[in-house]
């Protein structure tokens, strides 16, 4: 398991860790680490695996020195919001002895792999922020950090749907901003690209009782709104509301044929207003209502 909490708990003033849910077999992870005081020992290592780690300071990370593979190299001081990128494939001892507040991200490479090779976009190695140098500050990153917070929080009452896209647009925004990714197959063909489509689905199927904006899931697949409505009606043959909606019914359907749930229950589930809703509805797909529908099936 990918774990970004490598340094020892009892160094530090606090810390706070969560694993995406998403990416179970290619998964990103965050932690948050804060320490008050001074240190004497170096930090690290890290474990040496094919992944990056990206550093954004919540508060000024002061020039400190470390050691790259053995060798001593200084660091310059990053600001708040000013994002850092190591290599895990090297390993890393940092001699930080100042006060810090910072969110780390890591990211496998294979995760990374996974969103260049769906958007035929060339492999990314390497980002153009290394710690060895100074950065800027990055409104955006520093934004996805403070949205990570709450999840680190209580990351038992965290919504699957917006830690996923969280860590989504991280992994998004650093192959864009910083690892000179191009999203343009969208534009090109008017379709989402297949690994837009791909999270689209995700996302609109894994609770069809919940609600969830179209604002939300565009995000998660880095377009406007209206750009995604247009490119999901033209790569599914129907608006996202109205391609949901179907699911809803077919879903409705598999539980009509194979259980005896009450239809007030089947409703809810699959995210109808009410029982009267679902009937209307499910009447205008099956030319029935679903009494009659089940009745009919069980004959």
């Amino acid at each position: 398991m990918l774990r970004p909490d490598f340094l020892p708990a009892e160094r530090l003033d606090e810390r706070r860790t969560m694993q995406s849910r998403r990416y179970e077999h290619h998964g990103m992870a965050a932690a948050y680490y804060r320490r008050d005081g001074g240190g004497e020992e170096p930090l690290g290592p890290n474990p040496v695996m094919p992944a990056f780690q990206f550093v954004i300071p919540l508060i000024t990370m002061p020039a400190h020195g470390g050691w790259m593979d053995g060798r001593r190299i200084e660091l310059p001081a990053h600001a708040a919001g000013a994002p850092g990128f190591f290599d895990w494939r090297r390993t890393w001892a940092a001699d930080l002895r100042d006060p810090f507040e910072a969110l780390v991200l890591v990211i496998p490479q294979a995760a990374m792999d996974e969103l260049t090779d769906s958007l035929g976009g060339r492999r990314i190695t390497r980002f153009d922020c290394p710690a060895e140098q100074e950065t800027s500050f990055d409104p955006h990153a520093f934004g996805l950090a403070q949205a990570l917070l709450p999840l680190l929080s209580h990351p038992h009452e965290a919504g699957a749907l917006f830690a996923d896209y969280i860590f989504g647009a991280c992994r998004l925004h650093f192959a864009v901003t910083y690892g000179g990714l191009r999203v343009s197959e969208a534009r090109r063909t008017g379709r989402l690209a297949p690994w837009q489509e791909r999270r689209a689905t995700e996302m609109m199927l894994a609770d069809l009782g919940a609600d969830i904006s179209v604002e939300v899931v565009a995000a998660a697949c880095g377009l406007s709104a209206r750009h995604f409505e247009r490119a999901f009606a033209v790569s599914f043959g129907a608006p996202p509301h109205r391609w949901r909606l179907k699911q809803r019914v077919e879903h409705a359907r598999h539980m009509l044929e194979e259980g005896d749930e009450p239809l007030a229950l089947i409703s809810a589930v699959c995210g109808f207003a009410d029982q009267s809703h679902f009937t209307r509805v499910f009447r205008r797909f099956h030319d029935v209502p679903p009494a009659t529908y089940r009745r009919q099936r069980r004959l």
